[in-house]
């Protein structure tokens, strides 16, 4: 799975709100996170693929789901989605 710089400069963009609203509700762990960009360039599937509670995989999820649209992924001229993985870390 790609790892791509949209997605690091996303994550630090963003994940520091994230870090505030968890450590207001007393949220602390690690979840990691897939997700597809699809065809359309919108973020779809997520799903949690490992986690310490459910708190830090709601943080994940929501982290993720608020990401905008995205360059489409292509493949011999056609478009395609893209998976990813993302670890997030709320201390």
């Amino acid at each position: 799975m790609p790892h791509s710089g949209w997605l690091l400069c996303y994550a630090g963009l963003h994940f520091e709100n994230a870090t505030k609203i968890a450590q207001t509700k007393g949220i602390k762990g690690r979840a990691k996170v897939l997700f597809a960009v699809n065809a359309k360039g919108k973020v779809a599937d997520i799903k949690i693929v490992g986690k310490d509670n459910e708190g830090a995989a709601r943080g994940a999820v929501m982290l993720v789901s608020g990401m905008p649209d995205r360059t489409l992924g292509k493949q011999r001229g056609k478009a395609v989605p893209v998976k990813y993985l993302l670890p997030v870390e709320f201390k």
